[in-house]
C-alpha cells in the first residue's frame, strides 16, 4: 500500500514538474511572439542598411529562440503539434516552390543567404515557415490573437507618432526620410496597411466594448497618418479598398435588392477601373502613364520591361530568390541613365512590382502558387463564415485587405518585416478556418523526437551565433570608412570582406569602391607613406572579389571592381597585374555586351597601357549602344582629357555640352580633378 502511495506521489510530482515546464515554455513562446511585434521599432545605425537589416536579423533571431522552445513543447504535449488545413498546406507549398526555384536558380548561395538590404532569401522563408507552425499551434483562441492585434496596434501608434513628430520638426529623427522607423515612406505605408487590418479586426470582433472602440479609433488614426505619408501606392489602394468594403457589405448585408445591385455595380466598376488603369499605364502618351512617371520614376517602366524579358528566359521556376540583379544585368537595357528611361539609375535589385519580381525569381510556378495562397486564404474565411464560425465582417474585411495589399504591391516589393506580418495574418486565417481543437493526447512523442529536440537545442547557440550575431558583427562596413588608424582599417576591412555570407557580395563591392577612393584621392607623397597598407588592402579586396566572381560570373559590379583593383595594383605596384585586369574585364564585356559600364571599365585599362585608339574605340562603341545616355559621353571626355591636348579637349567638351547641357556641373568637376590629381579621372570609368 505504501509502495502504491509512493508511486502515486512520484507520478504527481512528475506531473506538476512537467506542467510547470509546459507553462514556462508557453510563456517563452508567447513572449517571443510579442517581441516580434516590436520589429517595426527595431533598428541599429552601425549596421549596413540599418532600417531594413536590423529588422530582418531581429525576426530571424527571435524565431530561432522560440522554435527550440516549441520543439520541447510538442515533445511534452503532443496536442500542441501542428494541425493541417487547406491554408496551411497551400502556404507550405508556396514556401516549397520558392526553395525549389532557388535550388535550380542561377546563384543558390545568394538565394539562400540573401543580401543585407533585403534579408529575404530562403533562410528567412525557413524561419517564417517555422513561425507559421509555432503561432498556429500555440495561439489558438480569439483571446490569444486579440493580444497580438492589440499589441501590434500599440506599436503602430508609436511608429505613427514618431512619423508625425518628424513632420512637425525637421531636426527630429532627421535621417528617417519621412519613413519613421522604416527609413522609407513607402515601407511605412505598407506597414500601416497591416496596422489598419489588425485594428479593424479589433473593431469588429473585439471581446470587450473598450477593445472595439480602441480598434475604431486606431482605424481613424492610421488612415489619417497614411494620408500624410508619401506612400502613394498604399494610399490610392486604400481608397479603392474602402469603396470595395462598402460595396461588398451592401452585397452581403443589404436588405433590399437595390442595395445589393448597387454593391455589385460598384465591384464591377472597380474591376473595370483597375484593368483600365493597367492598360493606360502601358500607353506612353496617356495621362496616367505620364503621371506615374512624375510621381515615381521613368526608369520604372524600363525595369519592368527588362524583368519581363528576363522571365521569358527562365519561365517556369525563374532565376531563384534574390537573383533579380543577375536577371536585370543579363537583359540590361542601355537606355538606363538616359532621359527616355527616367534619367536616373543604372542598377536595380527589384522590379518594384510583386508580380514581376515573383515571375523573375520563381517563375510562373511561383506566381501561380502565390495567387493560390491569396485565393485559398480568402476562400477559407468565406467558408468559415458559411459554417457560422465567424461574423460576416471578417470575410469582407479580409477580402478587402488582400485586394488592397495586392494592388499596392504592383508598384512596390516586400521586405522581411512585411513578409513577417503577411505570414502572421495568414496564420490567423489558418487558425480561423480550423476544425475544433482535438482533445488532449496524453504522454510524450517518441523518444526519437526528444533526441531531435535535444540535438536542435545543442546546435541552437552555434546557429544563432553564425546566422545572427556573426552577421551583425560583419555587416558594418562603416567600421572601415570611419577607422581612425590604418591598422584599425585593415582589421575591419578583412573582417567585413570574409564575414557572414549574408550580404557578402555587397560588402566586397562596397569596400572595393572605398579602396579605389582611398588610393585615387591620396597624393603621391601619401601613397609612398601608405604603400604597404595599400597593397595589403588591394590583396584582400582582390581575393574577396575573385571568390565572388568565381561563384557568380554575372555579378557585373564585382567583376568591374575586381578589374579596377587589378588596374590600381598594376599602376602603382605590379605592372604584370594589367594582364589580370584585362582578362577579368574582357570576360565581363563578353557576358554583358549591352552594358556601357563594361566598355568603360576595359577602356580605362587600355588607357593605362597607352592603347589609346583601342580605348577610344570602346568608348565610342559604348556611346553607340544608346547615344542619348550622357554618362558614356562624359567618360569619353575624361579619356580625351587624359590623352589629348587642351585644344582637342576643349573642342570635345563644347560638342558634348551642346548635346548634354545638364552635364556642365560634372564637366566642371572633371576639370577640377584633372588639376588636383589626374589619377582621380580613372574613377569616372567605373
Amino acid at each position: 500500500m505504501l509502495d502504491a502511495e509512493k508511486v502515486a506521489l512520484v507520478t504527481m510530482e512528475k506531473t506538476i514538474q512537467e506542467t510547470k515546464k509546459i507553462s514556462q515554455l508557453l510563456l517563452l513562446i508567447r513572449f517571443g511572439v510579442y517581441l516580434l511585434l516590436l520589429t517595426p521599432l527595431v533598428f541599429w545605425k552601425p549596421l549596413d542598411f540599418f532600417f531594413d537589416s536590423t529588422k530582418g536579423f531581429f525576426i530571424i533571431g527571435i524565431i530561432e529562440l522560440i522554435f527550440v522552445a516549441y520543439l520541447w513543447l510538442i515533445y511534452l504535449r503532443p496536442e500542441f503539434r501542428p494541425r493541417t488545413g487547406r491554408v496551411g498546406v497551400v502556404f507550405f507549398l508556396y514556401v516549397f516552390i520558392l526553395i525549389l526555384a532557388s535550388v535550380f536558380g542561377v546563384d543558390p548561395f545568394v538565394s539562400f543567404w540573401s543580401n543585407t538590404d533585403r534579408v529575404g532569401g530562403v533562410l528567412l522563408w525557413l524561419h517564417l515557415a517555422a513561425l507559421f507552425l509555432i503561432v498556429t499551434s500555440v495561439l489558438r483562441t480569439t483571446h490569444d490573437w486579440q493580444h497580438v492585434f492589440f499589441l501590434s496596434s500599440l506599436v503602430g501608434i508609436t511608429v505613427s507618432v514618431i512619423f508625425l513628430l518628424t513632420r512637425l520638426s525637421s531636426t527630429f529623427f532627421d535621417y528617417s526620410r519621412n519613413g519613421s522607423t522604416f527609413g522609407n515612406s513607402t515601407f511605412l505605408g505598407i506597414y500601416l496597411l497591416f496596422c489598419l487590418m489588425f485594428s479593424s479586426i479589433l473593431a469588429f470582433t473585439g471581446e470587450t466594448k473598450r477593445l472595439r472602440q480602441f480598434g475604431r479609433a486606431c482605424i481613424l488614426f492610421f488612415l489619417i497618418v497614411l494620408w500624410f505619408t508619401g506612400a502613394l501606392a498604399a494610399k490610392y489602394a486604400m481608397v479603392g479598398g474602402l469603396i470595395l468594403f462598402v460595396a461588398m457589405w451592401l452585397i452581403v448585408q443589404g436588405r433590399s435588392t437595390i442595395k445589393k445591385m448597387a454593391g455589385r455595380f460598384v465591384v464591377v466598376l472597380l474591376c473595370f477601373l483597375f484593368f483600365f488603369a493597367l492598360f493606360q499605364l502601358t500607353q506612353k502618351d496617356s495621362y496616367l502613364h505620364q503621371a506615374f512617371i512624375e510621381k515615381s520614376s521613368g526608369s520604372r517602366f524600363a525595369v519592368w520591361s527588362v524583368a519581363f524579358e528576363a522571365w521569358k528566359e527562365r519561365p517556369f521556376l525563374g532565376w531563384g530568390l534574390e537573383n533579380f540583379p543577375v536577371a536585370f544585368l543579363s537583359h540590361y537595357d542601355p537606355c538606363f541613365g538616359s532621359p527616355e528611361c527616367g534619367g536616373e539609375g543604372y542598377w536595380f535589385d527589384r522590379a518594384h512590382n510583386k508580380v514581376l519580381d515573383t515571375l523573375v525569381e520563381a517563375g510562373v510556378v511561383g506566381l501561380l502558387s502565390y495567387f493560390v495562397l491569396l485565393i485559398a486564404s480568402v476562400l477559407g474565411v468565406w467558408d468559415a463564415y458559411r459554417r457560422s464560425k465567424i461574423s460576416v465582417s471578417i470575410p469582407i474585411l479580409f477580402t478587402t485587405f488582400f485586394a488592397v495589399y495586392f494592388v499596392q504591391s504592383l508598384a512596390e516589393f516586400d521586405l522581411a518585416f512585411s513578409l513577417f506580418f503577411l505570414v502572421i495574418f495568414i496564420a490567423y486565417i489558418h487558425v480561423l478556418t480550423q476544425s475544433p481543437i482535438r482533445s488532449h493526447t496524453p504522454g510524450h512523442l517518441s523518444k526519437s523526437f526528444g533526441i531531435v529536440a535535444g540535438l536542435v537545442s545543442f546546435a541552437f547557440p552555434f546557429v544563432f551565433f553564425y546566422v545572427v550575431i556573426f552577421s551583425v558583427m560583419t555587416n558594418q562596413t562603416q567600421l572601415v570608412v570611419n577607422a581612425r588608424t590604418v591598422g584599425e582599417r585593415r582589421e575591419a576591412y578583412e573582417t567585413q570582406v570574409f564575414g557572414s555570407p549574408i550580404g557578402q557580395d555587397y560588402r566586397r563591392v562596397f569596400l572595393a569602391a572605398e579602396t579605389v577612393k582611398w588610393i585615387l584621392r591620396t597624393s603621391q607623397q601619401e601613397r609612398q607613406v601608405f604603400s604597404q597598407p595599400f597593397q595589403d588592402e588591394l590583396a584582400v579586396g582582390i581575393q574577396g572579389l575573385s571568390d565572388t566572381v568565381a561563384r557568380a560570373p554575372n555579378n557585373l559590379k564585382a567583376a568591374n571592381l575586381l578589374g579596377i583593383l587589378y588596374q590600381l595594383d598594376a599602376h602603382y605596384f605590379d605592372k604584370t597585374q594589367f594582364v589580370q585586369a584585362e582578362r577579368v574585364l574582357s570576360e565581363s564585356l563578353a557576358k554583358n555586351p549591352r552594358n556601357q559600364h563594361t566598355y568603360a571599365a576595359l577602356s580605362a585599362v587600355y588607357l593605362e597601357q597607352g592603347r589609346v585608339a583601342e580605348a577610344l574605340a570602346l568608348l565610342q562603341e559604348a556611346i553607340g549602344l544608346y547615344p542619348s545616355a550622357p554618362q558614356s559621353s562624359l567618360r569619353l571626355l575624361a579619356a580625351i582629357r587624359l590623352t589629348a591636348d587642351q585644344t582637342t579637349y576643349e573642342q570635345k567638351k563644347a560638342e558634348i555640352l551642346q548635346g548634354f547641357p545638364d552635364l556642365e556641373d560634372e564637366v566642371t568637376i572633371l576639370a577640377q580633378m584633372w588639376e588636383q590629381n589626374p589619377d582621380q579621372l580613372y574613377g569616372i570609368f567605373y
